[in-house]
């Protein structure tokens, strides 16, 4: 079927629960045994994530990754909305889009007026969860593959650069480091930023009344390009940088038709003014001054 997207506010003890039915709100999903959600793609790789592979804590999740539905290859991943304090009565809140060749989810703490917010001004961190098919670049890559883009470090790191795919085009390797690249402005060293300040705005809209977004594109640490991701694209920031124009598209939750599927701008991460911070992964880097700086992600709607 079409892709499911859900959003709704759970206790975090409700957590797993409604991640899990909103995963399973896409038929190409079954759960096999207790909080595991399995998929195959259209290419052959399986998605297979157990949601709860520890029970859900004040400030994370602790998620199982297998590269295939015998449970082979596991990798361990986290995802973090506030770095300590908090309790499992807290409400968080979250969005998961499911589909046959992608599962992405990302979990916010509690916001700004709500109990335990990390911050009482800016609210809570958030971070996101991905896993999805690569279509090859190269016709002799007949090895059906996912990436996994999520938080490797059991305690909270300041971020991570790598993601990893579950085998490489050599078929020897499960689980390879790699990198994600993307079609994105420079970004400009700023002093009074204390880091980077983005320069995020082009003009995606071209002469054909069309707006033009950017692949993902999976560079093997070892083996380089592979392909890329099948199912997301990049859409600019939810903050313009100075210079570049005026994006016509940056902006969280906008919709858009790319052959027959929906996409939804999201945002996968955002810190908290408290943490003093970088908050980076794959798909970019926010910082603690602009709390809820992030890249935007167009993850399939339906």
């Amino acid at each position: 079927m079409a892709t499911a997207f859900t959003t709704g506010a759970s206790v975090i003890t409700s957590l797993v629960a409604d991640l899990k039915a909103a995963v399973l709100s896409c038929t190409d999903y079954a759960n096999p045994a207790g909080q595991r959600v399995v998929a195959t793609t259209t290419r052959g790789a399986d998605i297979v994530v157990d949601l709860a592979d520890a029970a859900a804590a004040a400030g994370k999740l602790t998620l199982g990754v297998y590269r295939t539905s015998a449970l082979a290859d596991k990798l361990t991943r986290y995802l973090y909305w506030r770095p300590s304090g908090g309790a499992t009565s807290d409400t968080v809140h979250w969005a998961v889009s499911a589909g046959k060749e992608h599962l992405y989810f990302h979990v916010e703490g509690p916001q700004a007026g709500e109990t335990n917010a990390a911050d009482a001004t800016d609210g809570s961190a958030k971070q996101a969860f991905f896993i999805g098919d690569i279509a090859p670049y190269f016709a002799a890559d007949t090895v059906p593959a996912v990436c996994v883009v999520a938080d490797p470090s059991a305690v909270v790191a300041d971020g991570y650069i790598a993601c990893h795919v579950s085998r490489n085009q050599a078929n020897n390797a499960s689980w390879v480091a790699a990198r994600l690249a993307t079609l994105a402005p420079t970004p400009l060293i700023s002093a009074a930023a204390a880091g980077v300040t983005p320069i995020t705005a082009v003009q995606r809209a071209a002469s054909d009344g069309s707006a033009y977004l950017a692949p993902w594109v999976v560079y093997e640490d070892i083996a380089g390009l592979r392909g890329r991701i099948a199912k997301v694209f990049y859409a600019g920031a939810n903050r313009q940088g100075s210079g570049g124009g005026t994006d016509p598209i940056a902006s969280t939750f906008s919709r858009y038709t790319y052959g027959s599927d929906t996409y939804i701008l999201l945002a996968p991460m955002r810190t908290v003014a408290a943490s003093s911070r970088f908050a980076y992964s794959p798909w970019g880097a926010t910082y603690y001054a602009f709390v809820t700086d992030s890249p935007l992600l167009a993850v399939p709607y339906s």
